[in-house]
């Protein structure tokens, strides 16, 4: 089988060639479908973090502050000696007492 016949040819030829220096118009509705989802999903998030901020700055701050407080400061108990140890004649072997500790280190002096 040989070639198909010269004016077949020519007009394939023809028709490809005006296709692609006239290219076709694309349908605009999918993408433009798909651009207002994606921007209503955006929106839709950032009204959800909005509300979200919100709740946590404003309607519970005060709750929050106070816990805030309690986990930041340190509450000592204040020093409550115990009893003195005492053998069975009343003499005193043991006592409470604080006792401090002064620690230097000697790079620091010269």
């Amino acid at each position: 089988m040989g070639s198909p016949p010269r004016s077949i040819r020519s007009r394939r030829h023809l028709s490809v060639v005006g296709r692609a220096s006239f290219p076709q118009t694309l349908s605009v509705g999918p993408s433009r479908f798909r651009l207002v989802l994606v921007w209503a999903v955006l929106m839709a998030g950032m009204l959800v973090l909005a509300v979200n901020l919100f709740h946590v700055q404003v309607k519970q701050a005060p709750a929050l502050q106070k816990l805030a407080r309690e986990q930041q400061s340190n509450f000592l108990r204040p020093f409550v000696p115990r009893r003195h140890i005492v053998d069975r004649r009343g003499t005193v072997l043991a006592v409470d007492r604080p006792v401090y500790r002064l620690f230097a280190h000697p790079k620091l002096f010269k």
